[in-house]
């Protein structure tokens, strides 16, 4: 299902193999870093990521996002393919300015065999929408809210559902109420802390219908820099690694 997601802002598998019983999914070389390493080092300047370079990230993952979530068949019927897992390590950064979203090892059709056993929850803790928490199935909705946790962060620089235990951050996501990004960085514009507390809302019909509509409001309130700049703030935050 995922190979057939084709998209600039997608990480593409180019060969499927099975040796020993064991399935090996051959993918493109993506030469930057992950967004969760990128994180780390912006953190360890003790500085912020430009809003620029943020917008640019964001519109591009959420456009890889729509890409998966309109991924037809031979035939032109929708696969109904959710992510998931989105978070900051699947998410890559490239040396040459492009965002890409990666694994989609536990995104699955909506409409296939379910697999995921009763009680299981797929994802990582601290970017699951709560209704994923509670077991309902992955929509395109819980799709957006996780990004938008993953922008919270990016606009922040600390996690908005912490915690040391995956219980506390289930408590929190559970919770609600969740304070806006610009209770934490006054410095944000108003209306980019409301597209980004419209994807976290706890009923996810009230949340952006599809990850595209997300990325076009994101794209006019925070412009994106041009390719060229992202790769260049990419090569100097991670030189040594790459």
């Amino acid at each position: 299902l995922a190979a057939r997601v084709r998209h600039p802002n997608v990480v593409p598998i180019l060969d499927v193999l099975v040796h020993q019983k064991e399935l090996f999914i051959v993918m493109e070389y993506v030469h930057g870093e992950s967004l969760q390493a990128l994180l780390r080092a912006v953190r360890r300047s003790e500085a912020r990521i430009p809003l620029s370079i943020l917008g640019a990230i964001m519109v591009a993952t959420h456009e890889g996002l729509h890409a998966a979530h309109e991924a037809r068949d031979e035939k032109g019927a929708p696969l109904g393919i959710v992510h998931r897992d989105v978070s900051p390590h699947n998410v890559l950064v490239g040396a040459d300015g492009v965002a890409r979203v990666l694994d989609f090892g536990v995104a699955k059709a909506m409409h296939a065999q379910q697999d995921t056993q009763p009680g299981m929850v797929k994802g990582k803790f601290s970017y699951l929408a709560r209704e994923v928490t509670r077991g309902a199935p992955a929509t395109r909705q819980s799709d957006t809210f996780s990004p938008s946790a993953v922008l919270w962060e990016l606009m922040t620089g600390q996690k908005l559902f912490g915690g040391p235990s995956d219980e506390e951050r289930l408590r929190a996501i559970i919770r609600g109420n969740y304070p806006s990004p610009g209770e934490m960085n006054p410095e944000l514009p108003e209306m980019a802390c409301r597209i980004v507390m419209r994807g976290l809302r706890l009923d996810h019909e009230a949340r952006y219908s599809t990850a595209l509509e997300m990325a076009i409001d994101l794209e006019r309130e925070l412009p994106p820099a041009p390719q060229r700049v992202v790769g260049e703030w990419v090569a100097e935050l991670c030189s040594a690694v790459l």
